[in-house]
């Protein structure tokens, strides 16, 4: 699973997106210009990265978080 954000000027993002295995779920907040934080949850079976900022973050089954300052 890759999951890559663009908040396109938005502050925070709460979203749930339906997988075979299970929801996976994000809530983000923007960070300055360029840092982000948050949580990723993925079901269990489910890895995957998070791409940032150029940057890729591994994701594992569970909750994952995030925390990427400028």
């Amino acid at each position: 699973m890759r999951i890559a954000p663009h908040l396109n000027g938005l502050q925070t993002v709460n979203a749930s997106i339906p997988h075979p295995l299970g929801t996976i779920e994000v809530l983000w907040e923007a960070v300055g210009d360029t840092g982000l934080k948050g949580q990723v949850v993925l079901p269990e079976g489910v890895d995957g990265s998070l791409e940032w900022g150029g940057h890729s973050y591994p994701l594992q089954a569970g909750v994952n978080p995030i925390r990427i300052t400028p």
